[in-house]
């Protein structure tokens, strides 16, 4: 995993090639078997995970993972709800008001 996380914070894109080879599947599978998205949701997802796990490493943060495809999975789940429930909130016409109290 360390020789991986060199390859992120270098210009060098063999890290992200290894990184999508090995864990685009089990993370598009999750979102598809566990979510509302279609496949080409799910992938969009999936490359913003990609994304985020390499700005992390860019910035020098990636001390608290542990385990890439389970980081993977889980950023791609949390994006997909965060995104779902804005859609839900917005369908509703829910908007954020001040307290009354």
């Amino acid at each position: 995993m360390e020789s991986l996380i060199a390859q992120l914070q270098s210009a060098n894109n063999e890290g992200l090639t290894l990184l999508v080879r090995k864990y685009k599947h089990p993370c598009v599978q999750h979102l598809l078997m566990n979510t509302k998205c279609n496949t080409e949701e799910a992938e969009e997802i999936f490359t913003e995970a990609i994304v985020n796990l390499r700005k992390r490493v860019i910035e020098n943060r990636p001390g608290t993972i542990s385990n890439l495809k389970g980081y993977l999975v889980t950023t791609s789940y949390n994006m997909w709800l965060k995104q779902y429930q804005k859609q839900k909130t917005q369908s509703f016409g829910f908007r954020r008001s001040r307290a009354l109290f």
